[in-house]
């Protein structure tokens, strides 16, 4: 049985409990698999800069888990995913940005800043 075949692992299952990270390092020592991983291992999506996107399933209150390739079914589209998990994290976080020197207020930033998603040799953009 693959790992995405499992129960724990099978994307109808967890969806929902799927957020964005926004990493610096490929390196997670909160995460419950995470201390080391790869673009090679991990879906990893370049953001800005030297920042990257990578996912998180959470496995209960303050329990997380990288979401690895080999948890994901061969067919399952990235740029869908990532979608899910901003509406997943826009669904279950307030932002609220306050006191701020500019007077402005900013909600969805992963609408409103358009840029390039650069997917393990593939890229796409998002606006």
């Amino acid at each position: 049985m693959k790992k995405y075949e499992e129960e724990n692992y099978k994307l109808e299952n967890i969806s929902e409990q799927i957020y964005p990270w926004i990493k610096a390092e490929l390196t997670d020592s909160q995460a419950l698999n995470g201390k080391h991983f790869s673009e090679e291992d991990a879906p990893v999506i370049g953001f800005l800069g030297d920042l990257n996107v990578v996912f998180a399933i959470k496995r209960g209150e303050d329990i997380y888990e990288i979401l690895m390739d080999n948890m994901l079914p061969p067919e399952c589209d990235i740029i869908k995913l990532y979608h899910k998990a901003c509406e997943n994290l826009n669904r279950d976080v307030e932002f609220v940005i306050a006191n701020t020197w500019y007077g402005g207020y900013g909600t969805d930033i992963m609408r409103q800043v358009p840029c390039a998603l650069s997917i393990s040799g593939r890229s796409a953009q998002t606006s």
